[in-house]
């Protein structure tokens, strides 16, 4: 004899239509978010914040300005406006950022939206000392780099200078 299985009948569950919200309310972590700061356009394409598409061409703008006005002895002057630029960016990221990862990310508790911002401060932190390291050894301690002395000219980073004369 064979017994046949009972049959169970499941009803579907109700489709969800409405968005999931927390059944307490809760607010947006206050505070500068330094991970947004620093790592401005990175931590912007990545929270899906995308005008900080704009930030990483201008950023590419200014550097490849800078390189070519390096040859004119002109490049303080776009290094300077690249870093007011990217300051006012990172006030205005850092001052936003947490509205904006709180809003896009849709992360329900904020435990662990603090974790997850918390790990972008501390990487923006790291990069942002060894950037700052970086341009200052590089700033205070330039020899000068010389493309030509041939004609008795001589184009170096920090300008262009006459070469010394052999005899």
């Amino acid at each position: 004899m064979s017994e046949t299985p009972p049959v169970i009948t499941v009803a579907p569950a109700p489709l969800q239509t409405e968005p999931l919200v927390a059944t307490e309310p809760v607010s947006i972590p206050a505070g500068f978010n330094w991970g947004a700061f620093w790592l401005t356009w990175i931590w912007g394409l990545s929270h899906g914040i995308w005008v900080s598409i704009l930030l990483l061409f201008l950023d590419i703008g200014f550097v490849a300005v800078s390189v070519v006005s390096s040859f004119f002895g002109a490049a303080w002057v776009f290094s300077l406006v690249f870093l007011i630029i990217n300051l006012l960016f990172g006030i205005w990221f850092g001052r936003s950022g947490n509205a904006w990862a709180w809003k896009r990310r849709g992360l329900r508790d904020a435990v662990s939206f603090a974790r997850r911002e918390k790990s972008w401060s501390t990487i923006g932190w790291l990069l942002g000392v060894l950037m700052w390291a970086a341009y200052l050894v590089s700033a205070f301690n330039n020899p000068g780099v010389t493309v030509d002395c041939s004609d008795g000219v001589s184009f170096t980073i920090n300008g262009v200078e006459q070469c010394p004369q052999s005899e």
